[in-house]
């Protein structure tokens, strides 16, 4: 509860015009917009696609370290800074995912023209059918974008494929809760199959109560991405979601998402467990 307070007074001091760091809100704005710092120009300009990540290194680097002996509200703060500064959930290689998880869950990642897969959701099926060829036993269950790729290119058919109600969106959190009546059946932990940017939301929303299911994120190695199209961070350029074509444009919606998740107490980083220090 402290934590939504905090947040919800930096978002309206935010649309009020006051940045949280207002020293430099315009370095901010245009870091967002993937604009190089101030640091970068006399040596020759760039864009640089990780700049949007500089902006919690850049102004809250020492809180994690010293949350244990802040008072309850910084402590919220903390929680606040994992929410922007963490990327990646517990992961795994492929091998160990595969013989440590009962099912593969898969959330898909934009989508490609005419309500076809697009490169990224090939990409991910690629990687459900390496864990599927580690072990054969896993139960599949993923969005309908990479089990329509899955089919189509490795002949694998999902055990469920999740797909939204007509003329509805299909949330991230609507396929974590719909995983999870599959796997009511099958309980333990699961190998979740996402894309990077995207996968600590998607493994916060799985284990968040009531939903309550463990993950492992098996980490994306030796992909062919010249083959499906994808840039080196697994962005597709031709995307038909136009937040899902790089980076840049990604991360800000990403960090808008999940601070709405945390409003609706769909996901939490109270927890210093909420992100993967490794």
């Amino acid at each position: 509860m402290r934590f939504r307070f905090v947040l919800a007074a930096f978002v309206l001091g935010s649309a009020a015009g006051d940045s949280l760091f207002s020293g430099d809100r315009l370095w901010h704005h245009g870091a967002l917009r993937g604009a190089p710092s101030p640091s970068d120009h006399g040596g020759g300009a760039h864009t640089d696609a990780s700049a949007p990540l500089r902006i919690v290194e850049r102004h809250n680097k020492e809180l994690l370290a010293l949350e244990y002996d802040l008072p309850p509200v910084q402590q919220s703060l903390a929680a606040w800074t994992r929410l922007t500064s963490c990327w990646s959930p517990r992961s795994e290689n492929i091998t160990e995912a595969a013989s440590s998880t009962v099912a593969i869950v898969g959330f898909s990642f934009g989508q490609g023209a005419n309500l076809s897969p697009g490169g990224t959701n090939r990409a991910l099926a690629w990687q459900v059918a390496q864990l599927k060829h580690a072990n054969p036993g896993l139960k599949i269950v993923l969005q309908w974008e990479i089990a329509d790729a899955l089919e189509q290119e490795f002949k694998m058919t999902a055990d469920l494929r999740i797909s939204p109600l007509p003329d509805s969106y299909l949330s991230t959190y609507g396929v974590a809760e719909q995983a999870a009546e599959y796997l009511a059946a099958h309980p333990g932990t699961v190998s979740l199959v996402a894309h990077p940017d995207h996968a600590l939301r998607c493994a916060l929303n799985l284990v968040q109560p009531p939903i309550g299911v463990a993950s492992v994120w098996p980490r994306i190695e030796g992909l062919p991405a010249a083959q499906y199209g994808v840039d080196d961070r697994y962005y597709d350029p031709l995307s038909a979601q136009a937040w899902c074509r790089n980076r840049s444009v990604y991360v800000p919606h990403e960090l808008t998402s999940r601070a709405s998740g945390v409003l609706a107490g769909e996901i939490s980083f109270e927890s210093e467990d909420s992100c993967d220090a490794r």
